[in-house]
């Protein structure tokens, strides 16, 4: 019997893209790595964002691929603010380096979305993503995985926070940024999203219809209309981001027929699962929501260029 692959997947315990994507392969042997519950005999509860992570992980099989999903809240666009950057990540003076605001400067500036954040809680996120991605990079220096992967939503400051800030690591020349939309892999969202790695991919990009379409009613009323399921909709004045809260049910029956993937988060809500966000607390690091997880035929191709 050939051996197996060892796969490392670094923060993929929240919703298990991975291991989904490749059960039953007789290729794969996939160990997850996170601190949420495990669903699987390899799955292991380990927080990444511990310091001398190395020493903790030599206890486990070597790697010969490492994916990494890790912290995106720390660096996501969705918490931009005025003068630039995300919540506490800034340009230092000569814009060559990616540095942490001063707290005062963070209440100075936040408004709207931000505006309700704190700021303690905020550059600890912002801490627990620079270890998580830290430690990450480390771990892929140290064993040298003949692939691996990085991913985090398109627009990311994560990858501008690799480039600058390690440039111990970062190879123009022999990494690629492989975009994806999960909107080409059957999810009716585009989702731009990129996976850096050592190995060059032509996977599938561009901009998918949305899941719903606008109707009028009889009052001149705007409605967004989910398309599988038209007793769905929502009002035009708010986000259609948000289409399928209209009825929860209903949302989950979407998201069964490849559709209305906004608003997912709001389905583990209703399951009533811990929200983390806005704590100080590394279990963030497990909050990956059921609109993160990675479309199976986006891994299969991912892992097809793994030769």
């Amino acid at each position: 019997m050939n051996k197996k692959i060892i796969v490392w997947d670094l923060f993929g315990g929240g919703q298990n893209s991975i291991y989904k994507g490749l059960n039953g392969s007789n290729i794969y042997e996939i160990h997850t790595f996170d601190i949420t519950k495990p669903i699987h005999k390899n799955q292991h509860i380990v927080d990444l964002s511990s310091d001398d992570l190395i020493s903790k992980m030599k206890k486990y099989p070597k790697p010969e691929i490492i994916t990494s999903s890790t912290l995106c809240q720390s660096f996501s666009c969705v918490l931009n603010m005025k003068g630039g950057g995300t919540c506490f990540w800034k340009l230092n003076k000569n814009k060559n380096k990616l540095i942490f605001r001063n707290k005062k400067e963070f209440e100075t500036l936040k408004s709207g979305f931000t505006k309700r954040l704190n700021a303690e809680t905020q550059l600890f996120i912002a801490k627990l993503g620079k270890k998580c991605i830290d430690n990450t990079i480390e771990l892929i220096k140290f064993y040298k995985p003949k692939y691996w992967f990085i991913e985090n939503p398109k627009h990311s400051l994560l990858w501008k926070y690799i480039k600058l800030n390690r440039k111990d690591f970062y190879r123009e020349d022999s990494m690629y940024m492989n975009e994806a939309s999960y909107g080409k892999y059957g999810y009716l969202t585009t989702k731009a999203t990129y996976f850096l790695s050592n190995a060059k991919m032509q996977l599938k990009k561009g901009k998918i219809d949305p899941p719903y379409f606008i109707k009028t009613d009889s009052n001149g009323k705007k409605w967004y209309v989910l398309k599988d399921d038209q007793s769905v909709k929502l009002r035009k004045d708010l986000d259609s981001r948000m289409i399928g809260l209209a009825n929860i049910n209903k949302m989950i029956k979407a998201r069964n027929v490849k559709s209305g993937m906004g608003g997912m988060d709001f389905v583990m809500r209703s399951q009533k699962q811990t929200n983390m966000k806005n704590k100080k607390t590394s279990r963030q690091i497990s909050e990956a929501g059921p609109a993160s997880a990675i479309p199976k035929a986006l891994i299969k191709e991912i892992f097809s260029n793994f030769k």
